[in-house]
């Protein structure tokens, strides 16, 4: 006596359960990376003779109505040295607009030294550099 056998059904891989996990990764490395934050515009001054700045250096930028800004955090003039002395960084980048009045920079580079900051540059725009308007 001969039994039927009864229709086996081929298993199927369901898209869902899939879908689901490529958008969980997706939303994982959106939260996770890092994004890279943006500059302050400032107008550089030009040099001909400049040379690259080598090394980890802290940056200190000065934007055209005079405020501080130390490593993306806006700064008042009275704390611009205790701020120096506790980033406590090797070097410092000065990156000053070029409408800035000379004292705000002998400000920050007087604050360096009396942090005890000895290697201190001044970000320049080399010769045929793009300005903010061009940009």
């Amino acid at each position: 006596m001969a039994f039927a056998r009864p229709a086996v059904e081929e298993a199927q891989l369901g898209m869902t359960p899939l879908i689901d996990v490529v958008l969980l990764l997706l939303i994982f490395f959106l939260v996770t990376t890092t994004f890279a934050q943006p500059e302050l515009a400032v107008k550089l001054p030009e040099a001909s003779h400049a040379e690259a700045g080598t090394g980890e250096s802290l940056l200190v930028e000065i934007d055209r109505e005079g405020a501080v800004i130390i490593d993306g955090a806006t700064t008042d003039p009275d704390s611009i040295g205790p701020a120096l002395r506790a980033a406590a960084p090797e070097a410092v980048e000065l990156r000053a607009d070029r409408e800035v009045p000379h004292h705000k920079v002998v400000d920050v580079l007087d604050a360096a030294r009396g942090a005890g900051i000895d290697r201190v540059g001044i970000a320049v725009a080399g010769p045929g550099a793009a300005t903010e308007e061009e940009r």
